[in-house]
């Protein structure tokens, strides 16, 4: 989920919270407002109600009074005599409810004031308000008047407010989010742009650069980008210069060494240790100058400075003479190379002395770090539609923690093994060159005191000659 989802699911969600919250505490509030004013609203006419009974409690009083609450269509009126008989009911003729009513007058502390109850126990659950006051006559209580009145009015209102307001905070939230994710985006697009580059910059493109516009924060990124990536640049080609020249001038000195060192260790006349001084002479001259080789083909193969020969190659063959060049080193080690083939045959646009070179490095690498009697097994296959290459050792292995490094040029994953293995240092770092700059990849998997294996993947000739037709 990208930075502008996630940010508008946020603030979408908190803005929904809020909606919600209004909602709830604008129900709540009108509730309570509707049922305080209900409450004095009956209790001021049944004291009114009263007032005039009291001065007259006759039968034409009584029929006056219980026609004008009688108006009313959600109130059920009662007129009861002191014997809790009803004397007028209006809106009802339903025993049960009138008994219902005088059960609830009589369970209830009278006094001389309005006693009012909020009934929930009501059909469709809509909540009435039920109060009652006495009468009194010469001292002593003539008789009763009872209101049921209906809320269904108020919580029919409520309905309707709670759907708009829903609907509204909806519609609201829809709006909002769409115009919240637009403008992230928009926000966002100049970093995802920084994104990309630092990419690019972080795969060796120095000449990157981005367009600055503003001069907020972001414009300052990008113009900081740019001078870094100008900088990184600039020491990128000073160090490949002083590379050159120093494989340039190592190699002259280098061949000299080398040949007078082979002179040197075959004249007569020397010791012994002579003569295993100038082997150590010799064979060390033929590593540095191994070294200053590798440094100079990883430089330019960094630089993309190495020109590739791509043609549809049988990876079987390339595998096949890579083994025979390598088992005579095997052989030092008597350790056993064993070829398996899942499919054949395999064909893939590559460059076949660049693969072997690959293959001849991977192998040597494996050797280096088999043990005595041990077996490297190189398998062929195909999958999901690629062509597979997986060269396995059971050597010591690699611990996981530094796999991600073994690519860095001069990394050694135990640096007390430089002298017992030799090698440069830059094979591995070479090898995942060669293999990327062929449009394939190389990826290592490696478990400590069982083995390394390195699988190469490249794709199916008549693929990549798909690709080209679709372009």
């Amino acid at each position: 989920m990208n930075v502008a989802t996630r940010f508008t699911v946020v603030v979408g969600g908190f803005l929904l919270v809020v909606i919600a919250a209004m909602s709830l505490s604008f129900y709540v509030l009108s509730k309570q407002f509707y049922y305080e004013q209900l409450e004095k609203d009956i209790t001021s006419r049944l004291l009114a109600h009263r007032e005039i009974l009291e001065q007259s409690w006759t039968a034409n009083t009584q029929e006056h009074v219980f026609w004008m609450e009688q108006r009313q269509e959600d109130n059920v009126f009662l007129i009861l005599n002191e014997q809790f008989e009803p004397m007028m009911a209006g809106n009802t003729h339903d025993q049960r409810w009138i008994k219902r009513y005088v059960d609830w007058i009589q369970s209830n502390d009278l006094n001389d004031q309005v006693t009012l109850e909020l009934v929930h126990v009501m059909e469709e659950h809509i909540p009435h308000v039920w109060a009652t006051v006495p009468v009194h006559q010469g001292g002593h209580v003539a008789g009763y008047l009872f209101l049921d009145h209906d809320t269904g009015l108020f919580e029919h209102t409520r309905t309707n407010l709670v759907m708009l307001t829903a609907m509204m905070g909806a519609l609201t939230l829809l709006l909002s989010g769409a115009l919240l994710y637009g403008l992230i985006r928009k926000v966002t697009a100049p970093i995802k742009t920084v994104q990309k580059a630092t990419k690019k910059i972080a795969k060796g493109a120095f000449d990157t650069r981005l367009p600055v516009h503003g001069s907020d924060e972001i414009g300052d990124l990008m113009g900081s980008i740019n001078e870094m990536a100008s900088r990184l640049k600039q020491l990128t080609e000073s160090r490949n210069e002083l590379i050159s020249n120093i494989s340039h001038e190592l190699r002259t000195p280098l061949t000299y060494i080398k040949a007078y060192a082979a002179l040197l260790k075959k004249r007569e006349g020397l010791t012994e240790d002579e003569k295993d001084q100038a082997m150590i002479i010799h064979e060390e001259a033929i590593r540095m100058e191994r070294l200053v080789g590798d440094l100079f083909e990883l430089m330019k193969l960094e630089e993309r400075n190495v020109s590739f020969h791509l043609t549809k190659t049988d990876l079987e063959a390339v595998v096949e003479r890579s083994v025979r060049v390598s088992t005579i080193e095997g052989k030092k080690k008597n350790v056993t190379l064993a070829i398996h083939k899942e499919h054949s045959p395999l064909f893939s646009l590559v460059d076949s002395g660049r693969l072997e070179q690959v293959m001849q490095n991977l192998l040597s690498n494996a050797i280096r770090h088999t043990p005595s009697n041990g077996t490297i097994n190189l398998i062929l296959y195909a999958e999901d539609g690629k062509n597979v290459i997986s060269v396995s050792d059971n050597g010591e292995g690699i611990d996981s923690d530094k796999l991600p490094y073994i690519w860095d040029r001069f990394y050694r994953a135990d640096r007390s093994r430089n002298s017992k293995y030799g090698g440069t240092g830059l094979g591995l770092a070479i090898t995942k060159q060669l293999v990327e700059q062929m449009g394939g990849t190389i990826f290592v998997d490696s478990e400590k005191g069982k083995g390394t294996t390195f699988t190469l993947i490249f794709a199916k000739e008549e693929e990549v000659e798909a690709k080209k037709l679709e372009k």
